[in-house]
């Protein structure tokens, strides 16, 4: 009985390192990707405080746009904080919050308001 019990907090220790070191994996690979997209434009801020800020803006661009929603909804389990703004089921503003040692990692959605407006996924990383 001990065996099993022992068994089963080694089982859950190792799946909460695992999901802690895959949390906003997706959404990580997604500002990479964006990154060398010729289609966006890519504002970078790098302080020497620690803290950096990416900003990717594009128009007119529904796959990117549901690639960056499925990427939300693949790691909203593993944020810890989560504000998701919709209306009639349209996404208004998604905000994910991951908190890792001594590192926030923010993600921020906020689609165009119409066809013509801009699109802006936001990425802000602080470092204690």
């Amino acid at each position: 009985m001990k065996s099993k019990r022992f068994f089963s907090v080694v089982i859950f220790l190792v799946g909460i390192t695992f999901n802690s070191l895959y949390a906003q994996k997706a959404l990580e690979e997604l500002i990479t990707k964006c990154e060398d997209r010729d289609d966006v434009k890519v504002s970078v801020v790098k302080g020497n405080n620690r803290n950096n800020v990416v900003t990717i803006s594009f128009t007119n661009n529904p796959s990117l746009e549901k690639e960056i929603i499925e990427a939300f909804k693949q790691e909203k389990s593993n944020a810890d904080q989560v504000i998701e703004e919709k209306d009639k089921g349209k996404v208004n503003q998604l905000f994910y919050k991951f908190t890792k040692d001594n590192t926030t990692s923010t993600y921020i959605y906020h689609p165009a308001k119409n066809s013509k407006g801009e699109n802006q996924f936001t990425f802000m990383e602080k470092k204690k």
